[in-house]
């Protein structure tokens, strides 16, 4: 199939289908196995780039936030990071379809120090407009905690956006 590249690209797309299948079973490739194969090597690739320009305003990687409703006081008081993709020629990604992908190739730690960095800015402006906001959970990946530097390179991002630490809660993703 010329959407593959090369013998490399061919045992990619093998293993891939074989993570999907039960055991001792059969497949043929498909072209939807192919399809499935070649948008998952652009995410990769994209991935690939974010990770090599560690630029922590990267416009690929979009933040949103989840309000919770404190109920006793009936208001917004906290809320939750969600970290999306905006890939051009794909569109808008979800966690599900990337992040796996950026666990497997050691690209997660630097897609979380971009959303820590937007959400820490967020808050400061928003606080600057008046509103109160007591704390925003950021997911973090089990697999960075394997990174030697975790701990400074979060200290670094809330110190360097003069967000109080208080504001930002940590969550550890399964």
């Amino acid at each position: 199939d010329p959407r593959i590249k090369d013998g490399e690209h061919y045992l990619e797309l093998a293993m891939n289908m074989e993570s999907r299948m039960e055991w001792d079973s059969v497949r043929w490739c498909s072209d939807e196995d192919i399809e499935k194969y070649v948008r998952m090597d652009m995410v990769r690739v994209v991935l690939h780039d974010i990770f090599e320009q560690n630029n922590l305003d990267d416009e690929r990687v979009k933040v949103y936030c989840q309000p919770v409703l404190n109920c006793l006081l009936n208001r917004f008081t906290t809320a939750e990071a969600l970290m999306r993709m905006e890939i051009p020629n794909i569109g808008m990604l979800f966690p599900d379809e990337f992040i796996p992908i950026a666990e497997k190739n050691d690209y997660i730690h630097t897609l979380s120090k971009i959303i820590l960095n937007k959400t820490c800015r967020s808050i400061v402006d928003l606080q600057k407009k008046g509103y109160d906001i007591e704390r925003v959970s950021v997911n973090f990946s089990m697999v960075e905690l394997r990174d030697e530097n975790f701990c400074d390179d979060i200290l670094s991002i809330i110190n360097n956006t003069g967000v109080e630490p208080s504001k930002i809660a940590i969550e550890l993703t399964e």
